[in-house]
């Protein structure tokens, strides 16, 4: 009886560990793809206009769920939902939408991946997270590849000039790693559908009073473009702002806020090849700052 008990255990632990791997792929199929839908959405919109359109129709999208469990979150709840809500999308999708509009969107995916490092950071001077001399090593290594793709200029050499607007991904990463431990301490016990509706509830209404104080409305009235812009725009914030933040809420609370930020592995190499697709030209440094960034991801996540 013991054995059919320990087997049942194993293959549970085994399913729990293949989903939340599942989840991991899914996400980074998502999230990989927005860098490019941002960029498609610029080529006709200013970057406040796509980054509030983006959050103003995810929050459309999941109102029905807002208005059925608002009710479920009790003061302090709603205190770190709305944190949450600025945090870990509102002011995010400006960042990335600015950045957007001056950088290869393969870059602003490879940089993204830092989300795991900051989350050490945070975790460890926020959140009392005990962290390993090799976890710290990974961090070095990861921002020295970040630092390379800061500094690489437009011809592939290296430039004592920062890309200034590379700064904007990096202050997103480091808001989405805030994010991500403020949910796993505060907002563990709530559903991440209640998480992700309730938050985009508070920012929904933000997004639309920004939009209606842009030329949104009278780009879509006369720019030839603007409908496609829109359903770029449109999948950016259904499905790559409320889907995924369901999913990402949902691998927050299975796993660890390390694990569940180690979706970067992937979103570079997806978002490398939506940028090849489209053109962009990516130079030999380009690639090793983003090979050293995910390694040093992999050392963070392997170390105890």
């Amino acid at each position: 009886m013991s054995f059919v008990s320990e087997k049942t255990a194993t293959l549970r632990a085994t399913s729990a560990q293949w989903t939340s791997w599942a989840l991991v792929v899914i996400l980074a199929l998502i999230w990989g793809s927005s860098f490019i839908l941002i960029k498609k959405g610029l080529q006709v919109f200013s970057p406040v206009e796509v980054g509030s359109l983006r959050i103003f129709l995810a929050f459309m999208s999941m109102l029905p769920f807002a208005l059925r469990n608002w009710r479920q979150a009790n003061r302090k709840e709603w205190f770190y939902l709305g944190v949450s809500a600025f945090v870990g999308s509102f002011i995010p999708a400006m960042l990335f939408a600015l950045a957007g509009s001056r950088l290869p969107s393969a870059i602003s995916g490879a940089l993204n991946a830092l989300t795991p490092i900051f989350t050490m950071i945070i975790g460890t001077l926020l959140f009392s997270m005990r962290v390993s001399w090799l976890k710290w090593l990974g961090l070095v290594v990861g921002l020295i590849g970040s630092a390379g793709l800061i500094f690489i200029g437009k011809g592939g050499q290296t430039q004592l000039d920062a890309n200034f607007y590379a700064w904007f991904v990096v202050l997103a990463t480091t808001m989405y790693a805030v994010n991500v431990n403020l949910i796993k301490k505060h907002l563990a016990a709530m559903k991440p559908l209640n998480v992700s509706a309730l938050s985009l509830m508070v920012t929904g209404p933000v997004a639309a009073i920004v939009l209606l104080n842009t030329d949104f409305t009278h780009k879509m009235a006369t720019h030839p473009q603007a409908t496609e812009a829109m359903i770029y725009v449109g999948v950016l914030g259904i499905i790559g702002t409320a889907l995924s933040l369901m999913l990402f809420n949902l691998l927050i609370q299975r796993t660890s806020a390390v694990f569940a930020s180690s979706v970067t592995y992937l979103i570079p190499l997806v978002a490398l090849l939506w940028g090849l697709a489209d053109g962009e030209q990516l130079f030999a440094l380009h690639y090793v700052g983003m090979a050293t960034i995910i390694f040093g991801v992999v050392i963070i996540n392997k170390s105890k």
